[in-house]
């Protein structure tokens, strides 16, 4: 049962029944974690098995163990049938023991991974795909906000409270604007780290530029462009990094080294499609060389879209005859599949993810906003647009057009469409 496998953190969690795992579980990490800690591994008898939990440890930590990522308020379980509270935010799977089970509870958003799996009298959970894969077991994950606990006698699942429509805002755009700045703000210090210096996966567009002028009240910044030759992106990142003064570092890729980036995620998450895989390479690539320059994280723009009506179709009257916030609401549990991909891409990089617009607290205050302040007209993420020009960031990002990733940086068309 020795796996190999290298990312920037990882638990896993198995609970044997009526026989003790005399082989040791695979590593807990392969790198030195932010933050210091040590590696441990904790087992314990249960009445009718055993329970074995391997992870990293951080000082002074005593009822979790292990938290993988960062977990800001309470996480506290009153009943072994709760739901994850409210008060807890961040971007985490954290995990303990419990009486005679383990407990792995995933933050509300699924901004980390949580994949569990049983097979022949044990049952497991790891916060990355492969261990559990190359133990032959066929894990499964599990929804954004879930909490599970695993014991001898089986596995049970809570599942997350859904994210509902608050009071509607009443407030202005502008005061919509320096409250979703407030919110995004707050959603940085959940996730802050003990860092110098951030990286930033960069295009130069409306949702990376904001949240580097964010970041930089808290960090030294650093913006990471990868593209490939001819693409959008080789021109309009370095225009855009001029207007927001921060240092840029951009790299040219071409087929080989996207190619190599997917062979060196082959078999860690399920990339099936072309967008998936040009997502996964060019976070893979941006991670690799923020890695290379010492740093330890990468933040990323996921999830502005899904939260703030970003995407084009929801310019198009829906299907059911929804409107806009309930679309929203309801389409928002699809961002947990390209957060895991993302994430999975970026800790297999070296860099530990962060993905700060995926907050809870943000969505609520969406949820709760006009339709005029998410669309007007055809313009999208008004509210965002607004806040940009607030906080002086000039029009040529403020009122710019979209751009996804996977074709202005070019990688699309490296990829190509086979597997």
């Amino acid at each position: 049962m020795n796996v190999g496998f290298c990312r920037v953190t990882c638990v896993i969690g198995v609970a044997c029944r009526g026989h003790p795992l005399i082989r040791p579980l695979p590593t807990a990490t392969m790198k030195e974690r932010e933050g210091g800690g040590e590696p441990f591994e904790v087992r314990v008898r249960a009445a009718t098995g055993e329970l074995i939990l391997s992870g990293y440890r951080k000082e002074g930590e005593a009822r979790s163990p292990f938290v993988h990522g960062y977990l800001s308020g309470n996480c506290q379980l009153s009943h072994p049938g709760d739901g994850l509270s409210s008060d807890a935010s961040g971007e985490f799977v954290t995990s303990w023991m419990e009486d005679q089970a383990l407990v792995a509870v995933r933050d509300h958003m699924g901004c980390r991974p949580l994949y569990c799996a049983e097979s022949g009298g044990i049952s497991a959970f790891c916060t990355d795909l492969a261990p559990l894969s190359e133990l032959r077991m066929n894990p499964h994950p599990l929804p954004q906000g879930a909490v599970l606990r695993l014991s001898p006698d089986g596995v049970a699942i809570s599942l997350p409270r859904p994210i509902h429509r608050t009071l509607p805002f009443e407030g202005t755009l502008d005061e919509a604007a320096e409250k979703v700045w407030e919110l995004l703000l707050r959603s940085l210090e959940d996730r802050r780290r003990n860092a110098g210096t951030v990286a930033v996966s960069f295009s130069g567009g409306l949702d990376s530029s904001l949240l580097a002028t964010a970041l930089a009240k808290l960090y030294k910044v650093v913006l990471v462009s990868v593209f490939a030759r001819g693409s959008k992106d080789a021109q309009s990142t370095s225009d855009a990094a001029d207007s927001l003064g921060l240092e840029l570092i951009s790299f040219e890729v071409g087929g080989d080294e996207v190619r190599e980036a997917l062979n060196s995620l082959g078999g860690k998450a399920p990339f099936l499609s072309v967008m998936d895989r040009s997502l996964a390479a060019g976070f893979f690539l941006a991670s690799t060389k923020a890695a290379e320059l010492g740093i330890r994280t990468l933040v990323a723009g996921q999830g502005a879209d899904e939260i703030f009506a970003g995407y084009h179709r929801y310019l198009e009257p829906h299907s059911e005859g929804l409107d806009l916030i309930e679309r929203l609401r309801r389409e928002l549990p699809h961002l947990e599949s390209g957060l895991r991909r993302d994430e999975c891409a970026i800790a297999y990089g070296g860099c530990d993810a962060s993905f700060p617009y995926s907050d809870r607290r943000l969505a609520e205050f969406s949820f709760s906003l006009p339709h005029s302040f998410l669309i007007s007209g055809r313009v999208r993420k008004v509210v965002l647009r607004r806040l940009a020009r607030k906080v002086g960031l000039p029009s040529k990002i403020a009122d710019a057009e979209k751009k996804a990733f996977q074709y202005s940086s070019g990688i699309y068309r490296l990829v190509g469409p086979g597997p």
